[in-house]
């Protein structure tokens, strides 16, 4: 632990254990009973993307896969369908995987580019995230969802539901550079711009999942 990360590093042992119970679809996920094969199909895909993006940057991938499961456990607190559960968990999992193709040491300047630069190298991921998942039968039906994350409109509720958690696994994640916030202070920003960028009724099931724990965790610091 590093002092002032550590109640980051509690949230983020927490979303891996959430991980190994099977709240990510690359495993299972946790309380949705489908034994599909559309569905084993769509996972296998998405665990493969996930893979390759590994070999590219292991921090992103370990974000995807940190995003997938607090996207589970979002839709699940929010009583969505066990097909709306799998879907947004799967966007969360697949929004990073245009990093396949663009170019690393455009992805490693991120952190001290210009806000023109940053957008342009978002984009470029963004189209390519959009044509990976699209030339990938089994999730191809996501391409558009996986893409709307980057956007301002989200238009699909499971695709709002991945950016909140793609937001909150960035804000309290230790990357290069950056330290993360606390699980609360995560959830106060959200809480800020809840209405305008963020879907209000995710925010609050985001607050009703992990407040209690940033609270013991405050109180205990």
């Amino acid at each position: 632990m590093r002092g002032a990360g550590a109640r980051s590093w509690l949230y983020l042992y927490r979303v891996r254990a959430d991980i190994r119970q099977g709240w990510n679809p690359l495993h299972k996920t946790k309380g949705v009973c489908s034994s599909s094969v559309d569905d084993a199909a769509r996972t296998m895909a998405a665990a493969g993307l996930v893979q390759r993006l590994a070999v590219r940057n292991e921090d992103l991938a370990e974000h995807s896969l940190a995003t997938g499961a607090v996207a589970a456990r979002l839709a699940s607190q929010m009583g969505l369908e066990p097909s709306e559960i799998v879907e947004a968990s799967l966007i969360g999992t697949l929004h990073e995987v245009g990093a396949i193709v663009v170019s690393p040491a455009a992805l490693s300047r991120l952190g001290f580019a210009s806000a023109s630069e940053v957008l342009r190298v978002q984009r470029a991921e963004r189209r390519a995230a959009v044509a990976i998942v699209r030339a990938t039968p089994a999730i191809a039906d996501l391409a558009d969802a996986v893409g709307s994350v980057f956007d301002d409109l989200v238009p699909s509720l499971t695709a709002r539901v991945a950016i909140v958690a793609d937001q909150f696994d960035y804000l309290t994640r230790w990357v290069s550079g950056r330290r993360g916030v606390s699980v609360g202070q995560a959830i106060v920003i959200l809480e800020m711009h809840a209405g305008v960028r963020y879907d209000r009724r995710v925010v609050q099931a985001l607050a009703a999942t992990y407040g209690a724990a940033a609270r013991r965790i405050q109180r205990r610091a």
